[in-house]
């Protein structure tokens, strides 16, 4: 059983999230038909709240991209790719990464 079931991306500077189920990586409530490919400067700032599997509550995350997401995004974008059905297709994302990103981010909290 996973750990951590959803990460919701926030993208500050047009007020909108994703969120993906990290069992299925399928996008929540997705209502296009087509294919998209998201590339996202942060500017530093990347949000992420991730929901843990036995808990309401949302844990936060924010600076760099972290490593775990996809393409050679240099800590800066976030690079996704979503099928017509709302897939993310290059999102491998595990709990113990979810772990690691958050020890290294601890330190120099």
């Amino acid at each position: 059983m996973r750990k951590y079931t959803k990460m919701h991306i926030l993208f500050e500077d047009t007020g909108t999230a994703l969120s993906i189920d990290l069992i299925t990586n399928q996008v929540e409530n997705w209502l296009f038909s087509k294919s998209i490919d998201i590339t996202h400067k942060t500017s530093d700032e990347c949000c992420l709240k991730f929901e843990e599997t036995n808990s309401k509550k949302l844990i936060d995350y924010t600076g760099y991209v972290p490593d775990f997401f996809p393409g050679k995004h240099y800590g800066d974008y976030i690079m996704l790719k979503i099928t017509a059905k709302g897939i993310v297709k290059n999102l491998k994302v595990t709990d113990s990464d979810i772990d690691e990103m958050f020890a290294e981010w601890k330190k120099y909290r």
